[in-house]
């Protein structure tokens, strides 16, 4: 299934606005808050989205922010350690989604297949269901 198809989008809107929600405008990172008329923050999969069976999982996902002249997103995407420092700050602050973050590392290393229809379905049907307070 093609990044392009409605349900494809449909499911990358509702994994980012349950990471918006999750975050509650503030950036994971340096806890900026988003404004509404000026810079915008951008969520982030922690573990690459190529990784299919990870891409829609909430616990994959943190908001960053890109004030000027170089936010958290930039730091992590355009610095040689960025992805690293990212994972080890988790870590550090938050052990139990470390725990998760190495779990899910592990199953990276599996091959995925691309997203199927029924993939999607079930994709958006646990993220509607998902109370982000509870994670």
């Amino acid at each position: 299934m093609k990044k392009t198809e409605p349900l494809y989008k449909k499911a990358e809107a509702l994994w980012s606005a349950k990471v918006r929600e999750m975050f509650a405008g503030k950036c994971g990172v340096c806890r900026c808050v988003e404004m509404p008329d000026g810079f915008r923050h951008q969520c982030h999969h922690i573990i690459s989205r190529t990784f299919k069976h990870l891409e829609f999982e909430l616990m994959n996902g943190i908001m960053l922010c890109t004030r000027p002249p170089s936010g958290c997103h930039a730091f992590v995407h355009d610095t040689a350690n960025g992805k690293d420092w990212l994972e080890k700050d988790i870590k550090r602050r938050l052990p139990a989604w470390g725990r998760w973050i190495d779990e899910a590392r592990k199953q990276a290393n599996m091959r995925t297949r691309p997203f199927t229809h029924a993939d999607l379905v079930s994709a958006i049907e646990k993220l509607e269901a998902t109370d982000v307070e509870s994670l």
